[in-house]
């Protein structure tokens, strides 16, 4: 039997798995992503090796990786994360301390969207978009047949999209204005204090807390979320715009747990931005496991541009 190993390295979380070819996961792991290179790199390799030991195999058929980026994915990096810590990590050679074949790696929200295409809502399907809204905002789009992986693996990095020019909001990445600095999980308390001033934002510092007092109808938190829905129909526009979807799942956790808050709330004002006629949107049937469910798809089959040299 000749089984894959997939690691989804992201903001908060690092999860690994053993699975079938069919796709079935044999073994898997959640472990906090550490904020440093070296701690990283110790955490890919040893829960390989403890995969390996868990389904008593001497050697993966390959492994896959979907990672938050930037990163250079040829070259198996992670250059700078913003959402980790700006750390850069050599997965790459992570990886090769305990596995000596096969390495694919991708962005995490392009493995995730390769995820809906083979295992999740997208299949059957030859345009497909996702989006991830949790620590940072991500997306991925396949296109005719044609998943969209750019010079470095960096396509389709559409929380940096620019939804606003004038507030002076500076992103996690350094840029201005982007999608992720006013509705990730992060960016939620800072568009907090935009929208009701920092005495009123003071009270909440965690997303969690923010969406605890909407579902109590508490009226700031009602204003907050309302201007936060808006935004997140322009970036849900933007990305159907750009894309033309038949089909847009939407995960990470700020939005899986919050759907009614977060998903629909945006999806009613989407006709104010849209271009193309809108696909169907839903939460991603494959949970918090979108982004590791297409590392193994890579694992599987894998990709040329995406094979770690």
């Amino acid at each position: 039997m000749e089984l894959v190993a997939a690691l989804d390295i992201g903001a908060s979380w690092t999860r690994v798995a053993a699975a079938r070819p069919s796709g079935e996961l044999l073994a898997y792991h959640t472990y906090p992503t550490p904020r440093d290179s070296d701690e990283i790199q110790r955490l890919i390799s040893s829960s390989l090796n403890n995969l390996k030991s868990e389904v008593s195999v001497s050697e993966f058929r390959a492994v896959g990786i979907a990672s938050v980026g930037p990163l250079s994915a040829r070259d198996g990096m992670i250059l700078g994360a913003p959402n980790i810590g700006r750390v850069r990590v050599s997965v790459g050679d992570a990886v090769r301390r305990v596995h000596d074949g096969l390495i694919v790696m991708l962005n995490d929200c392009n493995a995730a969207v390769l995820g809906e295409r083979v295992f999740g809502a997208g299949r059957g399907a030859r345009n497909i978009a996702y989006v991830t809204i949790s620590t940072g905002i991500g997306g991925g789009a396949i296109v005719d047949d044609t998943l969209l992986l750019g010079k470095d693996g960096n396509a389709a990095e559409v929380g940096h999209t620019v939804v606003d020019y004038k507030y002076n909001v500076r992103c996690g990445c350094g840029g201005y204005g982007h999608w992720e600095s006013f509705c990730s999980g992060r960016g939620l308390l800072r568009l907090a204090r935009l929208v009701l001033g920092s005495k009123h934002a003071k009270k909440w510092r965690k997303p969690e807390q923010l969406f605890a007092d909407a579902r109590r109808r508490d009226k700031k938190a009602l204003k907050l979320l309302e201007e936060a829905a808006k935004i997140n129909a322009a970036g849900f526009a933007n990305v159907i715009n750009s894309f033309d979807p038949e089909v847009m799942t939407i995960g990470g956790s700020v939005a899986l747990n919050n759907t009614s808050l977060v998903i629909d709330w945006a999806v009613r004002y989407l006709r104010r931005y849209i271009l193309n006629r809108p696909p169907i949107i839903m939460p991603t049937p494959l949970g918090e496991k979108a982004p590791l469910m297409g590392a193994v798809a890579a694992a599987l089959n894998p990709i040329e541009e995406a094979i770690v040299r």
